[in-house]
């Protein structure tokens, strides 16, 4: 992968136009933010398929689970996930596709093939810092005091051209738009899933470097100290955790999120 190091949340603004004016014609792009760049760009299931891997000392995922992964899927998780929700009253007369299920199951926590990008680098921005500053100050938003901490190491934003698309066997770029699952959350943070199906690859980088495909994706490195004056920024945006999830969840987080970080962020 090509990887663009920012010194600064400005510089990210300023190489960012410079990405987008350049391909801006020619692909349409998505977005992932992770906390820290070292991270596998894996889904939980993928996650899930490798550390079997590793436990079991087999050399390929075909070899740990001896049948096509998402076959084991489908009969070991999604299939019991299924007959569960039936079962549930106001779910039982529901039908849905396959994308419907899997954003379902996704969305209640479910070990799933998907995998969450963004059409906004804003937005994918929000979630790396966030996080980042989470785990290094694990009692934000439940009556942190002090100072705040910032481990070192940047935060990244992965970039993935959409288009063309690879080989659909594989790999594909799955819009929830105008399905019957599209949330109030999907649509507020502007979602969508890729999904990885392969007898051997568990993480997005490694498949796109096996087949060719690397020079579609680009990481954005950003310094963590930088958090403060990208949420304050992005806050500007409407960029917040209750304009994200707008629901009872996204408005009790925020309000948690905001007495903690009132004083962080109205300063700058």
């Amino acid at each position: 992968d090509s990887q663009v190091e920012c010194e600064s949340w400005q510089e990210f603004h300023e190489r960012l136009r410079e990405h987008g004016n350049r391909f801006a014609h020619d692909y349409d792009y998505i977005y992932r933010g992770n906390e820290r760049p070292e991270w596998r760009l894996s889904s939980t299931w993928e996650r899930w398929l490798h550390g079997f891997v590793v436990d079991t000392g087999a050399q390929t995922v075909i070899d740990a689970v001896r049948i096509a992964p998402m076959q084991k899927y489908e009969r070991e998780i999604l299939t019991p996930f299924k007959s569960l929700v039936s079962e549930i009253p106001d779910r039982r007369a529901a039908q849905r596709t396959e994308l419907e299920w899997l954003a379902l199951a996704r969305h209640h926590g479910l070990i799933s093939p998907l995998l969450d990008w963004t059409r906004s680098p804003y937005i994918a921005a929000f979630f790396a810092f966030t996080e980042r500053l989470h785990s290094d100050n694990p009692k934000l938003g439940r009556g942190h005091t002090g100072d705040l901490a910032f481990s070192d190491g940047p935060v990244v934003i992965w970039t993935l051209t959409s288009r063309p698309e690879p080989d659909k066997e594989h790999f594909s770029v799955l819009d929830a738009e105008n399905t019957r699952y599209e949330s109030g959350r999907m649509r507020a943070q502007r979602g969508l899933f890729s999904r990885l199906t392969h007898n051997v690859h568990t993480d997005l980088v490694s498949y796109l470097r096996e087949t060719g495909q690397l020079e579609r994706l680009i990481a954005f490195t950003i310094p963590a100290t930088e958090c403060l004056e990208a949420l304050a920024q992005m806050r500007d945006m409407n960029i917040t955790y209750a304009t994200l999830f707008p629901d009872l969840d996204g408005a009790a987080t925020e309000s948690n999120w905001w007495l903690d970080m009132r004083e962080q962020l109205t300063y700058l």
